[in-house]
């Protein structure tokens, strides 16, 4: 048998992450209930390249609209996974793929998900490491894809703030280099920040210093989504306002980027600009 390939995420929750299968796909429903419980079978194998392959085939099987009936039930198979330290990063790689994909299926297995004890901590864990050896890149991009997608909704947002998600991919971040990371974690603070009501807290937890560092000098992808991070907590809130435009390079940055070639940047850029030098404290800084 062939090693267990990682497995990362599609750019742009809550689209299901890509997997390499070795099985080809089932044609019928009947067939595709039968894959399922083959693959919860080889998920308790402990054989550790079997547990990685099953995850990975259930990243596929997802997809399919007829496994949704079948899936609940590999949700608590997989979430214990992301907390075992024996096992290989492949194995929790794919495990969390395998669950992104699962709560992308419908919004009942996302709910089902939810509500699954030690979800949301088993992905903090993947995020951050355990701290006695370097956080794998891959496992840390399908941890971020999976909390972007829990975050969505109230449901999975409450457990991952007891999880202390928002704090953990706010720190993460300011380490990580990997713009692919950066991307998905960056998508996180997004998600968190959609909802009106935790903007203040995201603030207190210095989310609008980090995304201002993050525009500076970001690719393209990372850039817009830390723009709309910064849209959501500035928008209305004149303390945030005024940290953004306190960030070192943050105002330089902001007017470069509303001459830049892409539209969204663009836009987003001068929007955020405009709202700045409406603001009292800072007007005079960013009027030049």
């Amino acid at each position: 048998m062939t090693s267990a390939m990682p497995v990362a995420p599609i750019s742009g929750a809550p689209r299901p992450p890509a997997a390499a299968s070795a099985h080809s796909t089932p044609s019928t429903p009947k067939d595709i209930r039968r894959e399922v419980q083959k693959e919860i079978t080889n998920l308790e194998s402990g054989d550790q390249v079997v547990m990685a392959n099953a995850a990975a085939s259930i990243v596929m099987l997802a997809t399919l609209p007829d496994a949704v009936p079948s899936l609940e039930e590999v949700i608590p198979r997989l979430v214990p996974l992301l907390q075992d330290k024996s096992l290989s990063v492949h194995v929790q790689r794919n495990a969390c793929a395998a669950l992104t994909s699962i709560m992308t299926a419908d919004h009942s297995l996302y709910l089902a998900a939810a509500k699954t004890a030690t979800l949301a901590e088993g992905l903090v864990r993947c995020l951050k490491g355990d701290g006695e050896s370097h956080v794998d890149k891959g496992l840390q991009l399908n941890a971020a894809a999976g909390i972007s997608v829990l975050a969505q909704n109230v449901e999975g947002l409450l457990p991952l703030q007891e999880a202390e998600a928002e704090t953990a991919v706010i720190s993460s971040l300011c380490s990580v280099d990997d713009a692919s990371v950066k991307e998905e974690m960056v998508d996180a603070l997004c998600a968190f920040a959609a909802h009106a009501d935790n903007r203040e807290s995201l603030f207190q937890k210095g989310a609008v210093e980090q995304l201002a560092k993050v525009i500076q000098g970001a690719s393209t992808e990372v850039c817009v989504r830390g723009l709309l991070g910064l849209g959501m907590l500035c928008g209305a809130s004149l303390a945030a306002q005024v940290q953004l435009a306190s960030v070192e390079g943050a105002v330089d940055t902001l007017i470069a980027l509303m001459k830049s070639s892409d539209q969204d940047i663009k836009s987003i850029s001068r929007d955020l600009f405009e709202v700045l030098a409406q603001n009292q404290v800072f007007k005079p800084m960013v009027e030049h």
